[in-house]
């Protein structure tokens, strides 16, 4: 096999929903790639111009110019044709984490670092093309005009780029009806060098673990994006207003969530907090590229918050949506998605944040919410198939978009948490252990006699498993849509514990084995954690009642 020849890559099918166009025979253990950015209390931007922003008026510090269109040009040859014989140097934003000091991390006009450091990579950028006018000796005006949208001309970029294209940026979009990342992002990377990087390096990395194309183009990429950040980060204007940068970080966190929870660094994820917590007032009506990051970037920290059970660590309290009554008309159906991730994150932080003394109350209002959102939902939100199938345990549900499921995943989610948590007529105790509930169904079938027994079983069959089963119901009947099912796979698994019937256990882990395998998905924390469970429920569950044997 020649060298080109190894690095041939099986360009994706037309259907980005096909999971037969991302199957790979290779089952590549999910490994963290060598190098991810981790970010800092300040992350900066970069708008692919060539050039550095003028100052503010009154601030005298030179800033040094940002990589052009010819810079990316240069830098994007192939990766066949580039010696992968240094790591990226250590962006500065990654300092406070690490505990490193700065020598030899502080970049040059290029992205690189000072000549002579010990981080430095064997990529050239040649000096960006720019007029410069000199405003005073401690500032510098650049003027240049916006760079033309590029074509790329490198076989492997094409083929890594029409998967992000015809794949990755269909998965990211199921909450957006625009289709932002799968149809605006592209044209927007041609003229964002930093942006492209992040589309190519996300897109090699999944092509990478499919055995589609070999790890050294994976670390090509994945190099060339840290690179380009670091000249980003000089950048005055990183905030949640520069669309280019919030796409960025939400495709690298796609790409960063591929690896199993504990090779998860969450980087992108909590290092990007105050990039979209600036105290901007996130609209769900809103309709653009910022803001369909936003919602993108919270659904993407809710699967840690499944896998951890823990609370949305990022403070959304001044967000005006909290005060959301549901009854504001909505433009798109995206803005009922929106509303419902923002609800599933606040059930979330009330059934596993610190006890709150008004608890109770919340988790009524918080009910509330999620039958109102429910009751003014449009006609679009109706399924168009429910049926019933004698050979599987769940049902058939279909809905005609992405985000339709989106939105009703977080519902079937939410309405288990608040059931399991804080069930109606049991205001006074959280019955949360699932073991008694799982093999309380079985039980009740010989001591119908037991009143506290049959109101327990009531509450797990109306409260608990219904909704489990329509949840599991909904990804299973959507098996060829990738990403709602990558939504979908940790709310299944969290729930999915409280399934007694054996079929039921046996259908739902094998669905996230197969979707893992297909797509490389990581689920081995959830198929473990579902097989303990299930496992432990074989003991005598009595005890946790406190109920005698001998009644």
């Amino acid at each position: 096999m020649t060298r080109r020849e190894s690095h041939t890559v099986r360009t994706p099918s037309a259907n980005s929903n096909d999971l037969g166009a991302i199957s790979g025979a290779s089952d590549t253990t999910h490994a963290a790639p060598s190098t991810f950015p981790d970010y800092g209390s300040r992350v900066e931007s970069i708008d692919g111009s060539g050039s550095a922003r003028t100052l503010p008026s009154g601030q005298s510090s030179a800033l040094s110019p940002l990589p052009s269109a010819e810079d990316t040009r240069q830098c994007s040859s192939s990766p066949l044709r580039v010696a992968l014989t240094a790591k990226p140097p250590v962006p500065s934003y990654c300092l406070f984490s690490l505990g490193l000091s700065p020598v030899g991390a502080t970049p040059d006009g290029y992205g690189c670092p000072i000549s002579g450091s010990s981080a430095s990579v064997e990529l050239s950028h040649p000096r960006a093309s720019v007029d410069v006018e000199q405003v005073s000796p401690n500032t510098t005006s650049y003027h240049t005009a916006p760079p033309p949208s590029r074509t790329l001309t490198e076989e492997i970029d094409c083929k890594v780029f029409a998967f992000y294209v015809e794949g990755a940026g269909h998965w990211i979009d199921i909450g957006s009806p625009e289709g932002y990342f799968h149809s605006y992002v592209p044209q927007l990377a041609l003229r964002e060098p930093l942006l492209l990087a992040a589309c190519l390096s996300c897109a090699s990395h999944l092509m990478y673990l499919r055995g589609m194309v070999e790890k050294e183009v994976e670390q090509y990429y994945n190099d060339r994006v840290v690179s380009l950040m670091i000249p980003a980060l000089s950048s005055d204007q990183a905030n949640s207003s520069n669309e280019a940068l919030l796409a960025t970080v939400v495709i690298l966190r796609m790409s960063e969530q591929f690896l199993e929870l504990n090779s998860d660094a969450q980087r992108h994820l909590q290092g990007a907090a105050s990039l979209f917590l600036d105290g901007t007032d996130w609209s769900p009506v809103e309709s653009n590229l910022a803001t369909s990051c936003f919602w993108t970037y919270l659904r993407e920290s809710i699967r840690i918050s499944f896998l951890r059970e823990q609370p949305c660590p990022f403070e959304l309290s001044h967000l005006s949506l909290r005060d959301d009554d549901m009854t504001i008309p909505a433009a798109t159906d995206g803005v009922w998605t929106n509303r419902m991730t923002f609800l599933i994150i606040r059930v979330g932080s009330l059934c596993w944040g610190p006890p709150r003394q008004h608890a109770a109350a919340e988790s009524r209002s918080l009910r509330d919410l999620l039958e109102k959102w429910r009751a003014h939902l449009p006609p679009s939100f109706r399924p168009w198939c429910i049926c019933e199938n004698d050979n599987d345990p769940f049902p058939n549900i279909r809905y005609f978009a992405p985000w339709h499921v989106v939105a009703w995943q977080f519902y079937y989610a939410a309405k288990v948490m608040l059931a399991v948590y804080y069930p109606d007529d049991c205001a006074d105790k959280s019955l949360h252990d699932m073991h008694r509930y799982i093999e309380v169904c079985h039980y009740t079938n010989t001591v119908q006699a037991y009143s506290p027994l049959m109101r327990e079983n009531k509450i797990y069959q109306t409260a608990i498993v219904a909704p489990t089963r329509l949840l599991c119901g909904l990804c299973m009947s959507n098996m060829t849509n990738v990403g709602t099912n990558l939504n979908g796979s940790h709310l299944m698994a969290w729930c999915g514990r409280f399934l007694s019937g054996r079929e039921e256990q046996r259908r739902l882990l094998n669905f996230l084995t197969d979707f893992s395998h297909n797509t490389k998905w990581p689920s081995r924390v959830e198929c473990t954690r579902l097989e303990e469970t299930w496992a432990r429920s074989k003991r005598p569950w009595l005890d946790c009642l406190g109920v005698s044997p001998g009644f």
